[in-house]
């Protein structure tokens, strides 16, 4: 053989070998890319479905997003390949991902009230900040991220921002909390505690037990006294001097009576119809609550027009029982006019927590109750439960319906009374809503509502406007607007746009063939993250099935577990050959197309 020969084979042979070594250092950054992508994305879905400090969360965001871009922009250039071989490089790469998860975990944090409550004040927010955008930069400059590195001018207006959000937030909590002073904290403990007992020892719990004998008749009689269905009445009873309500319960069962137990710690909060305990009333098991003379929100507006400022104020004592809500972490699920009741001196009591739960519970299903609630429901809901799948629901869904609530408060009518169900399904998904016109009389008021709920109802969940800074807009507005009288006029007295008083209750038709809410849908196709699960499980046979059927609809990641199943041996037969084979068109696949 000649040595022209010998030395072609020995180029070949070595050209094969940089290629296999290439793909294999290259493909050494697909799980941290990988990592690095998911985290981007849970961070922006972090910022989507912040309850307060939206605007920190979205400068947290942002640095993410342009990191991330700066990644798919660094690997796309072939010049830049020599970096990816450093070990320094590796280690830089590595410190950005936790550098990402530390910035995750504190918008977490910041995001919610429970938890900037409980783990900061301002100060340390913004030391917290400071910090984490001090690590980032650095991460930016070791990676030759230079496009994601922040400007002074950008700095200086990212840390105006963050300032102004934190002076709001502290003043929101100043406003709110102290009423309750230290007491949250250990009110949300003892519902945690309830969920976990609901789901270990439902037995355990117990409701307060009223002796029937206390539930002494009134001594004066009024038709209001009975109220409800014939069959089925709320009666009013006297207990210990206090007027309260005997509603019949269904079904006696101990998913009604975990539910009433977590009701039942909602005492503190003066916007929350009080639970008293159960009892026996004409041979019925019955929940005892506060008596509420004016029935529902909704009974009110329908028997009187409500004088403008004194709407400010009912609206805004809502949003104080939405808040202690949320402080405690619990989800209403249900929020309008007629489960809002009303008292004599009408305060608002938030009622009927029948689909309430614990905001790490799994959501509530409410896909058999659509007619019932699709007028307040979310976007983004409907949308999930008319495509026949499992909605979840989040802090911006409660915003959405509070902002549906508003609306019907505001114009005294409950939403879309006019359209069907497809028709509400079509139109909401679509991006409309209802309208928002000026009545007679005042119309400032009436255009600082138009503003709220314009920002309440907002189709990007995140865009909606956060609990805080609502909640500081309304007491403003109650300042401006106090409610010097009761504001109970005769109906019709506001002349409202476009008010229907002929419409008593709404009625929506039932579902027709062409929608259909489908509990069967199963995914033909496990998603990787499935798949990873198996093989971390040891279900090798499950997972390879798994890796297989995405590597061949493209999917880079997926690619890259199928080389590594081959080149390991893992259920199939070793074949380190389309092992490398696959981990360079992964590598390929990742910094061409990721």
């Amino acid at each position: 053989m000649s040595n022209n020969r010998i030395s072609q084979d020995f180029m070949k042979d070595a050209a094969i070998s940089v290629v296999k070594t290439t793909a294999e250092i290259i493909g050494s950054y697909i799980p941290l890319i990988h990592s690095v992508t998911t985290l981007v994305t849970e961070i922006y879905q972090l910022y989507e479905n912040a309850e307060c400090n939206k605007e920190i969360c979205s400068i947290m965001m942002e640095r993410a997003k342009t990191a991330e871009f700066a990644m798919n922009m660094m690997k796309d250039k072939k010049e830049n390949e020599k970096y990816y071989r450093q070990k320094e490089y590796y280690v830089a790469f590595k410190k950005f991902e936790i550098c990402l998860n530390k910035i995750k975990h504190f918008t977490d944090k910041v995001s919610k009230l429970k938890d900037y409550k409980k783990f900061f004040n301002a100060t340390k927010v913004k030391n917290e900040y400071e910090k984490l955008t001090a690590e980032y930069d650095t991460c930016m400059r070791d990676l030759h991220f230079t496009i994601a590195i922040a400007n002074e001018r950008a700095r200086e207006d990212d840390s105006k921002k963050v300032d102004e959000t934190l002076t709001h937030i502290e003043n929101y909590l100043e406003k709110f909390t102290h009423v309750f002073e230290d007491k949250f904290d250990e009110l949300a403990q003892e519902i945690s505690i309830l969920k976990t007992q609901q789901n270990e020892n439902p037995s355990e719990i117990r409701v307060e037990r009223i002796n029937s004998n206390e539930l002494m008749e009134p001594t004066v009689h009024k038709d209001t006294d009975i109220r409800g269905l014939k069959n089925n009445p709320i009666v009013k009873r006297i207990y210990k001097g206090i007027e309260v309500a005997c509603k019949p319960i269904k079904n006696s069962d101990e998913y009604i009576h975990r539910e009433l137990a977590i009701i039942g710690k909602l005492f503190l909060s003066p916007n929350i119809l009080k639970f008293y305990g159960i009892s026996n009333v004409d041979n019925n098991e019955v929940m005892v609550f506060e008596w509420a003379e004016r029935a529902s929100l909704k009974d009110l507006y329908d028997k009187y027009d409500i004088a403008w400022s004194r709407k400010i104020q009912i609206i805004l004592d809502i949003c104080r029982g939405i808040s202690f809500l949320r402080s405690v972490n619990i989800f209403h699920h249900d929020i309008r006019c007629e489960n809002i009741l009303i008292t004599k001196a009408l305060e608002p009591k938030l009622a009927n927590f029948k689909y309430a739960r614990p905001t790490s519970a799994t959501t509530t299903d409410l896909s058999k109750q659509l007619n019932e609630v699709i007028r307040w429901m979310a976007p983004e809901q409907i949308k999930r439960y008319s495509n026949g799948k499992k909605a979840g629901y989040t802090f911006n869904c409660e915003m959405f319906s509070f902002g549906m609530l508003i609306w019907e408060f505001c114009y005294e009518r409950i939403p879309y009374q006019k359209l069907g169900l497809k028709e509400i399904i079509d139109h909401v998904t679509n991006g409309k809503r209802e309208r928002l016109s000026l009545g007679k009389f005042d119309k400032k008021i009436q255009e600082k509502f138009i503003k709220i709920i314009d920002r309440m109802w907002q189709h990007e969940p995140h865009k909606r406007i956060t609990l805080s800074k609502l909640f500081i807009r309304l007491e403003k507005l109650h300042t401006t607007y106090p409610a010097n009288a009761l504001g109970l006029l005769e109906n019709g007295a506001l002349e409202l746009t476009e008010k229907d008083k002929l419409i008593e209750k709404d009625k929506l038709p039932e579902f027709n063939d062409e929608f259909v809410i489908n509990d069967d849908f199963s995914k033909p196709l496990l998603s990787l993250d499935e798949g990873i699960t198996l093989h971390k499980k040891k279900d090798h046979a499950g997972a390879w099935k798994c890796f297989n059927d995405n590597s061949e609809l493209g999917s880079p990641l997926a690619k890259y577990w199928k080389g590594y199943y081959l080149y390991e041996g893992y259920y199939v037969q070793k074949d380190i050959n389309l092992a490398n084979m696959l981990f360079k068109e992964a590598a390929d696949g990742f910094f061409i197309y990721l």
